[in-house]
Parts: structure tokens; C-alpha cells; sequence
């Protein structure tokens, strides 16, 4: 399904003369109706199209719902909502929890800010 969404996106926003003309209104949902069905590649691009748009709360919800299915590299950005206060309170217990968990997966984005928070508690 992602390929395939791929594909059909880069169709869209660049077109393939001369067989497709771009189409960016199309394109602007594809990542939506992946998320909404259940891809979590899917879901972590709907939330940074959100999160682009200012739709902070809403955009938290799909990288959450993502890093929880496991997709790669999105706990960090979970975190960072947590840590920032993006659409949500600031808390750094909740972002600390996230960093851990995105550190478990190996995704080394997590290390700063993980050592930063946990330097600010000691």
C-alpha cells in the first residue's frame, strides 16, 4: 500500500507527461486515507502534513498512533511534542518516556534530547 501511495503521490504533485497531469488537490489526501485505514508510514506522514498545517493536536494523535505500531524514527517526534509543548501541555516526564522508547528501536535521534531532559532532572 505505501508504494503504491508513493507512487500515485509523486504522480500527482509532479505528473508524468504525458500521461498524468500533476494534481496536487488529489495527492493532499493520499496520506490521509492510509492513516485513517491503518498504515503506520502512512500515519507518521499524515501527522507531519498536520503538524506543517499548524494542527498540532491533531497531529500528535497520528505520530502517537504510528510510534505505537512501531514505525521507525517517529517516538522522537512524539517526545518532542511532549518536550516542546506542541498541542499538549509540556511534560517531560511523557517526553522522556517517549525518547526511551524511540532509544529501544535505535533510533539515535532520541539520544540528545534524552540526555538533555535527564541531565535537567538531576
Amino acid at each position: 500500500m505505501f508504494l503504491a501511495a508513493n507512487d500515485l503521490y509523486q504522480y500527482y504533485t509532479e505528473g508524468d507527461a504525458p500521461y498524468v497531469p500533476p494534481a496536487p488537490e488529489k495527492a493532499k489526501d493520499l496520506w490521509r486515507i492510509g492513516a485513517e485505514i491503518g498504515y503506520p508510514p502512512h500515519q507518521y506522514l499524515w501527522a507531519n502534513e498536520l503538524e506543517k498545517a499548524g494542527k498540532l493536536h491533531e497531529a500528535l494523535r497520528w505520530y502517537r498512533t504510528a510510534a505505537e505500531k512501531g514505525e521507525p524514527g517517529v517516538w522522537y517526534h512524539v517526545g518532542r511534542f511532549y518536550e516542546k509543548g506542541l498541542g499538549v501541555s509540556q511534560d517531560f516526564h511523557s517526553a522522556i518516556s517517549c525518547y526511551e522508547a524511540g532509544e529501544r528501536q535505535g533510533d539515535s535521534n532520541c539520544y540528545k534530547p534524552l540526555d538533555y531532559l535527564l541531565g535537567k532532572r538531576r
